[in-house]
């Protein structure tokens, strides 16, 4: 099946945590397509609709759109873009629950999943408790739990972002050997 050559790396992990930094820094470095569920899925369901791209329309939308079409609707957006692109290695982040993971899990040939862990201090640094409330609401809204339990390679955004690049590269290249 053609569909399945595509090579996926997901990113997971809470709001503010540093996914998408993670997922630009492995577009750029290795050329993969990144893809965004809030960016790539949601704001064009948004617009369609006529509901303007605020992050609070965002939280509101992502459950009702979920409760109308399904729990994997995002990650079903998000195929039809990869389909259209012509790269085969894919860096997607914003992963929110379990049947986004599943649904894009059944479609590829091989997805690899890395989860970036960060302390409250990271999530104020670039963010605010808006963010902290975001991921209590989708613990709560969407089984986000199940997420950020998927079995994954763990990095800690501790420190500077060559620190947090340094341990992506490393996984990176592991799973560069293991092909």
């Amino acid at each position: 099946m053609a569909e399945l050559k595509y090579k996926i790396i997901g990113i997971i992990g809470i709001a503010r945590s540093g996914k998408n930094t993670v997922a630009g820094h492995i577009s750029k470095k290795y050329n993969f397509l990144s893809l965004d569920f809030s960016d790539n899925a949601f704001e064009p369901l948004l617009k369609e609709r006529g509901i303007l791209p605020l992050k609070e329309n965002k939280g509101k939308f992502s459950v009702q759109i979920r409760k109308e079409k399904g729990m994997n609707i995002l990650a079903k957006i998000l195929w039809e873009k990869i389909k259209q692109n012509k790269n085969e290695n894919i860096v997607i982040s914003g992963f929110r629950c379990i049947e986004e993971i599943n649904y894009l899990k059944s479609k590829a040939k091989k997805i690899d999943f890395i989860r970036i862990n960060a302390d409250e201090k990271i999530i104020l640094k670039y963010g605010s408790m808006k963010e902290i409330l975001r991921n209590e609401r989708d613990l709560k809204n969407l089984g986000f739990e199940k997420v950020l339990t998927y079995p994954a390679f763990q990095v800690q955004n501790t420190g500077t972002k060559k620190e947090l690049f340094n341990q992506i590269d490393k996984i990176i290249s592991e799973l560069n050997s293991t092909q």
